[in-house]
């Protein structure tokens, strides 16, 4: 048997109404049985608008709902799951990352061809990814 463990704020308090944030669409869940009781007593909503046990609100009335349920001494709390953005800076220093290690992969290939080509191996290596390339582009049998 599990037992549920209740929400709570870092204060200590039990949440009511857990708000998720999903952009253009917020969704409020009811956690509390005086949250979903306030729910059906105040919220005037469709069965196609609710999602399981989390309400569908478009985000332009969400803020109404928030004030109407704090006002009614309900604790909400703010879950954001978008994900954030990536700034300009962190898109350059990734692509900067990026450019790096294939750098790097590049160095190791001519290392290891130049090693092949002084030990008198590199025919053997063309070989092989002859061998490679062959595997890859087999048309799979047909069944």
């Amino acid at each position: 048997m599990t037992v549920k463990r209740r929400r709570t704020t870092e204060e200590g308090h039990n949440v009511d109404v857990l708000i998720l944030n999903q952009g253009s669409l917020i969704g409020f869940r009811p956690l509390s049985d005086a949250a979903k009781q306030w729910f059906a007593q105040n919220v005037d909503s469709e069965s196609w608008q609710w999602a399981g046990n989390v309400l569908g609100v478009d985000h332009r009335f969400a803020p109404d709902l928030i004030t109407g349920l704090e006002d009614a001494g309900l604790i909400v709390e703010r879950v954001q799951l978008m994900r954030r953005r990536r700034t300009t800076e962190e898109i350059r220093e990734s692509k900067r990352k990026l450019a790096e290690e294939v750098e790097a992969i590049k160095r190791d290939i001519r290392r290891d061809m130049l090693a092949a080509w002084r030990d008198g191996r590199m025919e053997r290596v063309f070989e092989e990814w002859a061998k490679e390339d062959a595997e890859r582009t087999k048309p799979s049998p047909k069944h």
